[in-house]
């Protein structure tokens, strides 16, 4: 398999999490297009086996703070009808093609201190090639840069037709009593019944 693109957070997936998630690693599916578009404790998974049909779902994960950390995740179907138009406009906008962010801003040029936390991370696969790419400070510069504002609306566009934030409150409805992770913020969890 090829790589593309920043490796700096290559193995962001560890196979612990992607195993107790229910998550495949996408540089093993073997897809002709497979897309991950990942962010916080979300991550949109867009794939076909044919060029034809797509697929897709949402999964919602965190990780407890207790000294034996423990993952949680739950997997949300998309509708295929939505997925084909999420599909549609990767293809319009061409995203795979969108350089990275280093390129589009200078490498260097721009500090980031938490830049992973709070960054949007591109996969893409096809089989034969894996390609990553994270962005961080590139929304900062949608009002200047085309393929910012680009990115900037495709993923507000995902998150949206994905209903993001409804399926993670439905996912944190459904933790135990905790302390959780949520990118680099704590999440306390407490049911009153």
């Amino acid at each position: 398999m090829t790589w593309f693109g920043d490796t700096t957070y290559k193995e962001n997936w560890t196979p612990q999490m992607l195993d107790s998630i229910g998550m495949k690693p996408l540089k093993q599916s073997g897809k002709p297009f497979y897309f991950r578009y990942s962010f916080n404790n979300e991550a949109i998974d867009i794939w076909s086996n044919d060029l034809l049909h797509y697929h897709g779902q949402l999964f919602c994960f965190t990780q407890n703070w207790h000294k034996k950390m423990r993952y949680f995740g739950k997997m949300f179907p998309i509708n295929d009808s939505v997925v084909n138009e999420i599909a549609d406009l990767y293809y319009t906008l061409n995203i795979q093609k969108i350089s990275e962010e280093d390129s589009l801003l200078g490498y260097g040029k721009y500090v980031c201190v938490d830049c992973y936390s709070y960054s949007k991370l591109y996969e893409f696969s096809n089989g034969a090639e894996y390609t990553q790419k994270r962005y961080a400070l590139l929304f900062s510069f949608k009002d200047s840069i085309k393929d910012a504002k680009i990115i900037d609306s495709f993923s507000n566009y995902i998150e949206t037709k994905a209903e993001t934030n409804k399926k993670f409150d439905e996912f944190i409805e459904d933790l135990p009593n905790g302390v959780y992770k949520q990118g680099v913020v704590s999440m306390i969890i407490h049911h009153y019944h």
